[in-house]
């Protein structure tokens, strides 16, 4: 940073007491951030790694995002499991009250 009146801005504008003492630490510690941002800034792209995504040597293979199976095959099997059933839905025991719940 240029100079401690950007500190101080910074510091007015954050709503914070910062003491003239923390003001030249805080100065040199975003001196050290901005050269390190503006060291990644400089980074060309044609320098950067390889994006592609790889698990060690092998590339991550996943099938394309598409149905698997017909909607509503396996429907009559799973109900049929089911220990009770009611208007094709599987019925379930009530765990929450809602006449009862508490006030949050």
């Amino acid at each position: 940073m240029k100079d401690e009146t950007n500190i101080e801005k910074l510091a007015t504008l954050s709503r914070l007491y910062i003491s003239l003492e923390e003001q030249k630490s805080l100065k040199s510690d975003i001196d050290s951030i901005l050269s390190y941002i503006k060291q990644i800034q400089d980074i060309s792209a044609d320098e950067t790694l390889e994006t592609s995504p790889k698990v060690g040597n092998l590339y991550n293979v996943m099938r394309e995002d598409t149905e698997p199976h017909e909607t509503g095959i396996y429907t009559e099997e799973l109900l049929n499991e089911a220990p009770l059933v009611k208007n094709n839905y599987i019925e379930v025991k009530k765990i929450i009250d809602q006449d009862n719940q508490r006030d949050k």
